[in-house]
Order: structure tokens, then sequence, then C-alpha cells
């Protein structure tokens, strides 16, 4: 029966004496694999200053009790002989800066416990327990009584490599390479005294110990790839295992080929590099350079690069703007006001070049700057009414920048097929024009009621610049379908010779056909047309003057029929 008692008493607690220290930081961290329990002498206060920060800062014969923490929580309990009051606390270590974690303030019932959760695996930690301003000698009885035990090392979060020598943290010369292990704690896991055991394999094999995370290191001078892995690392009690590994490589050479378009202007500064790492010296000039050694860490080196030089250029710009488009800004060095004449300008911008080096950055230039002024009323595409037709409202406006939107403000949808758009050399700027060659090419404005109005006008702008391909009739702009009979209007473009032609627009009434046109009109020339149909009389205007009016007598058809341009 003798023999049962002490093996359950071995497993489960052990009842000792001097397991506390007074005052002093402990020297002895104690290992807990089960519940123990001891008593505690705590003498008469001599007016000592621990060595111990506690949780309230006031010592009288503080006793400390480290541990090492292999499991997250932990409860203590003090029994002592009444009417002494005792206070007792949980705190992180000796040194450094000290976090109270847990504190059960002063208590004469005879009896304190102290729970404490959220133990960091690995860590030290410190138990104290003290009298409070007491006069004789107490003797507790202290349980202690740790939750499970774990295995996992908190703490360490990452491990790379360097060398002094070189910014690559997976390729290194031979030689000596430097292990950074990285945690928020980093000043706790050094001030223990453990040992952290690695091992590595690869080109070569070895393990090696070390005792602080300060200063790790290893040489290695085989070429080839290799694993470097924390293994595992003791304290005082159970081993922890932290996982972290890192690969990398011994490299025998290093060899650089490569081509740069450099800018003349920073080659004539004499001091231009290709890379930072460049050994060889600095280039002034188009060629071949090379350097061939080694690094400050012991790695064969051989560059070669190949420098093309960018000369300046001198270079003609064209830019056609309309008066919406001033002030204008050019490359962010020259701005400029609206001319009713064309703007020219000579200019030097330094890193202002069409033309970039092998980075992207611009080089010098020298630009012949040509600022294009056209004629708001002759080429610029705009939604604002003409003088003829002030007193209307839009119900359609194309300007064909950049696309076939109506942007009238009332949503008619448009849709375009095949068409291509001529920017003018100006695409930041409103200046596109809709190109229509006459083969499968037009636009198509879906019917709405407001293109059945008896009272309505079309202004349109148009310039002829090729010769009739496809017939001696082309059609600008339609509604209905002439086969069904419900044509409504078109006006179209008859040939006269290669470059002279007729507009003739027909407009249809229940019976009449009213015709309306200009003779003569070249190729290669803006006009601004506008038809107004009023409900006695449709006029024709060029270039916003009347050219022609003729009476009506009846309202024109109505159709659903699309209406389209360059059919």
């Amino acid at each position: 029966m003798l023999y049962k008692v002490l093996t359950l008493l071995l497993v489960s607690a052990t009842l000792s004496f001097g397991q506390f220290e007074l005052d002093v930081c402990p020297n002895t961290t104690h290992c807990l694999t089960g519940n123990v329990d001891f008593f505690v002498e705590i003498p008469i206060p001599e007016g000592t200053d621990p060595a111990v920060d506690n949780c309230d800062g006031q010592a009288f014969s503080q006793m400390n009790y480290a541990f090492e923490a292999n499991f997250e929580s932990i409860v203590v309990v003090a029994d002592w002989q009444e009417p002494e009051s005792v206070k007792m606390g949980l705190v992180s270590d000796c040194f450094g800066e000290v976090d109270c974690l847990v504190e059960v303030t002063c208590t004469g019932d005879g009896v304190l416990e102290l729970v404490a959760e959220g133990l960091e695996i690995g860590k030290r930690y410190v138990l104290y327990i003290d009298g409070c301003n007491h006069d004789e000698v107490i003797v507790a009885e202290v349980g202690i009584y740790p939750g499970e035990v774990n295995e996992i090392l908190y703490g360490l979060d990452d491990m790379t490599l360097s060398q002094e020598c070189t910014e690559s943290t997976e390729a290194f010369c031979p030689g000596r390479i430097d292990i950074n292990i990285f945690s928020e704690e980093l000043e706790l896991w050094n001030g223990r005294m453990g040992d952290w055991f690695f091992h590595y394999w690869g080109a070569e094999e070895g393990e090696f110990i070390v005792n602080s995370l300060y200063d790790i290191n290893l040489e290695l001078f085989e070429y080839g790839s290799y694993v470097l892995c924390l293994d595992h690392v003791i304290f005082d009690c159970i081993p922890l295992y932290p996982g972290l590994c890192a690969e990398f490589s011994i490299i025998e050479e290093q060899v650089i080929e490569e081509e740069y378009d450099v800018c003349a202007h920073e080659l004539n500064e004499g001091n231009w590099v290709p890379f930072e790492d460049w050994e060889g010296e600095q280039i002034d000039g188009p060629g071949e350079y090379r350097f061939v050694g080694e690094t400050e860490c012991g790695c064969y080196i051989d560059q070669l690069v190949m420098v093309n030089e960018i000369p300046e250029e001198e270079t003609e710009v064209i830019i056609e703007l309309c008066p919406q488009d001033y002030p204008y800004d050019f490359l962010g060095e020259e701005e400029y006001d609206y001319s009713q004449t064309d703007i020219e300008d000579l200019l030097y911008i330094d890193e202002g070049s069409l033309l970039e080096d092998y980075d992207g950055n611009p080089c010098d230039s020298i630009i012949y700057l040509i600022l294009v002024n056209e004629e708001p009323q002759t080429r610029c595409s705009s939604c604002n009414l003409p003088l003829s037709l002030e007193k209307g409202k839009i119900v359609v406006c194309l300007p064909f920048d950049n696309g076939t939107i109506d942007v009238s403000g009332r949503n008619t949808i448009v849709r375009p097929f095949g068409i291509d758009y001529d920017d003018n050399g100006s695409k930041e700027n409103d200046f596109w024009e809709a190109l229509l060659d006459g083969r499968d090419d037009y636009v198509e404005i879906p019917h709405i009621d407001d293109l059945n109005t008896s009272v309505f006008s079309v202004n349109f702008q148009f310039n002829k610049d090729e010769r009739f391909e496809n017939g001696p009739v082309e059609t600008l702009i339609s509604k209905g379908d002439a086969n069904t009979g419900n044509l409504r209007f078109n006006i179209q473009l008859e040939k006269v010779n290669e470059s002279i032609f007729n507009m003739k627009g027909n407009f249809y009434g229940s019976t009449n056909t009213f015709e309306l046109g200009l003779d003569g009109l070249q190729n290669s020339v803006w006009y601004d047309v506008a038809y107004v149909v009023e409900s006695d009389s449709i006029s024709l205007y060029l270039n916003g003057y009347l050219e022609k009016t003729i009476a009506v007598d009846q309202n024109l058809r109505g159709n659903e029929e699309s209406m389209y341009l360059g059919t």
C-alpha cells in the first residue's frame, strides 16, 4: 500500500521546500510537467529592493519562482495561517520590459487563487508571493497546477539569409552567410540560456548549435543548392519545434550581358552606370564595356554591356486644334493661347523627346511645333446649334469625337458599322472624323418619334476627299426606303467629273417631291450644310449663309425606318 501512495504523489504532485528565492531573479528555471505543491517561508521584511518587478510596485519580502511555460494556462493556490495578509502575481521574467500578467492583491483570508491564461509556449515566467507589511514569518503552502502541455514554439515568425556584399536572399558567394531570425520579442528569446539546433544539407551537409540569436552565421564553400532548417530549441525543459527553413544556393560566377539605349545627355554627364552592381568604370559614350574580376564576397564576375547613344533629334510635330482645345499645354513645357492664325515654335526640351531610352524615359529633343488652328464653323465638330437653327432643339448630335455616340443628352441609340475614325494627329483633343468609303460602312440611328416631326433641320459637315469609286451617286443621309414607297428624304452627292460634284436633297411629301441642292462643289473642301424644313418651306444654308429656299404645300411622309448616314 505504501508503494502505491508514493507513486501517486510522484505523478500528481511534489511537496518540498526551497523552490522560491528571496528578492533575486531566480537562477533556476523549473520545468512543470504536472502539478506541484510546496511550502514557502516569507521572512520578515528587511527593506531590501527586489530584483524582480511586481505588479503593484511595492515589495516587502518578495519570494520568486521561475518556470518555463509549455502550457497555455496555470492555476496557483496559496494557503497560510491567518491573520497575516499575502499577495501574489505573475510577470514576464526578470529582465527587459517586464509585463504584469495577473495579480491578486493583499488579503488576510488565508487563501489566494491566481488564474493565468494565454501563456506563450517556451517563454519564462516568474511567479511571486509576498506578505503585506507583515511582522511575522509567513509559512504558505503553494500549489501550482499547469494546463495542457503543448510543444509548439510561439513568437518566432521567419528566418532569412543574407550576405554583407550582396542584396540577394537566395544566391550567395562562397564564404560567410548570415542567418536572421525574426520575432516581435527577439530580446526575450536572446535573454534565455538555451540551445538552438540548426541543420543544413545539399552540396554539403552539417549541423551546429548556437546559444543566442545574435550574430548567427554559417560558412559554406561548395557550389550548389542548400536547405537550412532551425530543427528545434531547448531552453531548460522540453524541445520546442519552430519549423523554420530557408532554401538557397552558393553560386560560382556572375555573368551579365546586356544592351542599353542611352540618351545623349546622360552619357555627356560622364557618370552613367548600367545598374547598381556594375563593377566597371563610369560610362561617358557609346561602345562596349566589360569588367572581369571578383566581388567583395569572392564571386567571379563577368559583366559585359553594349551602350547605344540616342542623339538629340530634331522633330517636326504638327497638331491640329479647335478653339475649345485652348489654352493648350505641350509636354508641360509651353502653354499656348488661341490664335486665329497657325502657331509655329522651335523648342529645345530637356527629356522631352518622342524617343525613349532603355528605361522608358524620354531623351532631350529639338521640336519644331506647329499648331494648326481650324475654323470652328468649317471643321471643328461641335454640338452648338448654328445661327440658322438656334431656335431649335438638338435631337441627335454625333461629333465623332473618338466614337459614334449621341451626345445630345437625349440618349438616342446610335449603331456604327465598319466605321474608321481619324484623330488628325491630336488624340487628346476634340478633332475627330468618321471616314466613310461607301463599302459596307455606315451609321444607323434607330427610329424615334422626333425623326417624323413636320418641322426639323439637318446640319452636317463633310469633305469628299476621294473620287467616286462605287458609282456616280453617293448618299450622305437618308430616312426611309424608296423600294417600299415610304422614303422621307435623302441627301446625295452626284458626280460631274473627277473633281466636281453636285449635292441634291430630295424631300418626299404624300404626292410631291421637293428638290433642293447645290451645284459645282469641289473635292477636298470642307462644307457646313444645313437643311431647314418648315411647314411651308425648305431652306438650304451653306457655311452659315442662306443659299436657297423653296415652297412646299404638304408635310413630308412619316415612317418608322431608321435614319442612315453614309449608305
